[in-house]
C-alpha cells in the first residue's frame, strides 16, 4: 500500500465538488469556502438585545440554477440563550452562554453556514 501526498486526493475531490457544484462548470474556488456565509460571524449581546443576521449565496454562480438566494431558514439549538425567528433572521439574547446560529439555504439545506452568539447577563451598577 502506498501513501499519497494529501494534494494527489485533494485535488482530484476538489474538482469533483466544482464539476457538480449547480451542474455548470463553475471555475471560482470561493465556491468551496464562501456559499452560506453569515454576517456577522460573531456577536457578543447582553440578554434582551436584538440583531439581525444577514446570509449570502456567495459569488454569483455558486448556487444552482433555480435556487433562490435570499431564502434562508435560521434556528437556534439552544433558545434559553439566544432565540431567532426562522423566516428573518432576526435574533433576542434571552439569558446567559454561547450558541450557534444557524442558517440554511431553504431549497438546498446543504448550503448553510453558522454564527457564534455570546450572550452576557446585565450588570447592575
Amino acid at each position: 500500500m502506498t501513501h499519497r501526498a494529501w494534494w494527489q486526493w485533494a485535488v482530484p475531490v476538489a474538482s469533483v465538488f466544482l464539476l457538480s457544484c449547480g451542474g455548470t462548470d463553475i471555475s471560482d474556488e470561493r465556491c468551496l469556502f464562501d456559499v452560506g456565509r453569515v454576517s456577522p460571524s460573531a456577536a457578543v449581546l447582553s440578554v434582551g438585545d436584538t440583531l439581525r443576521f444577514q446570509a449570502s449565496a456567495g459569488p454569483p454562480g455558486c448556487l444552482e440554477a433555480g435556487l433562490e438566494p435570499t431564502a434562508w431558514r435560521w434556528s437556534s439549538p439552544d433558545t434559553l440563550i439566544a432565540a431567532i425567528d426562522s423566516l428573518t433572521g432576526l435574533a433576542q439574547a434571552v439569558g446567559p452562554g454561547q450558541v450557534l446560529i444557524r442558517v440554511h439555504q431553504a431549497q438546498e439545506p446543504g448550503i448553510g453556514g453558522e454564527a457564534t452568539v455570546n450572550v452576557v447577563a446585565d450588570t447592575v451598577d
